[in-house]
C-alpha cells in the first residue's frame, strides 16, 4: 500500500514529518479519511484528535488545535496552534 507524506507545523516548530498509510482528522464538515492519492483538498481544522497510522499498522494519535488543512495526492500539510501526543501514543 502506498503511503502519503505528512507534516504537521505549530508556531512551536515541525510537531510531525514522516510517511503514514492514513490520516483521520477533523475538518469543518466532520472527521476525514485521507490516504495516497486523495482527491486535493483545503479546510479548516477543527479541534480533536489527529490519527496517523504508520505503515508498521500501529496507530498513534494527537490532540490538535483549530488550523488549516492542506491534502494533495502524495502529501498532507496540516497547519495547527497546538498538538501535543495523548499518552501512550508517541512517535520515538
Amino acid at each position: 500500500m502506498n503511503e502519503t507524506e505528512v507534516l504537521v507545523i505549530t508556531p512551536a516548530g515541525v510537531f510531525f514529518h514522516g510517511s503514514v498509510r492514513s490520516v483521520t482528522i477533523r475538518g469543518a464538515e466532520g472527521y476525514l479519511g485521507i490516504y495516497y492519492d486523495h482527491a486535493p483538498l483545503v479546510t479548516p481544522v477543527v479541534p480533536g484528535r489527529l490519527s496517523l497510522k504508520p505503515a508498521d499498522g500501529e496507530t498513534r494519535e494527537a490532540s490538535v488545535s483549530d488550523g488549516l488543512l492542506e491534502v494533495m495526492p502524495d502529501r498532507v500539510k496540516i497547519l495547527v496552534d497546538y498538538a501535543s501526543w495523548i499518552k501512550g501514543n508517541t512517535y520515538p
